[in-house]
């Protein structure tokens, strides 16, 4: 028969290994004192800036394009 390696078994649910990124994050949850509605209030006020950083590259492009003219 195959023996299997650690890496190939298939773990019990509650127990199955998180990945290296969750395990960082958490990680530095732990040493910044993260919570949960600090976070909540973080995405909030940051939920538009996607939206405006968008609109700061679109006017660059523009004038760029501009003084090429």
């Amino acid at each position: 028969m195959n023996k299997l390696s650690l890496n190939n078994r298939k773990q019990p649910q509650g127990t199955q290994k998180s990945s290296p990124l969750k395990r960082l994050f958490v990680r530095g949850h732990k040493k910044v004192g993260y919570k949960k509605t600090t976070g909540d209030l973080m995405m909030q006020l940051s939920a538009n800036d996607h939206k405006h950083i968008a609109e700061v590259i679109a006017q660059w492009l523009t004038d760029d394009e501009n003084a090429h003219k």
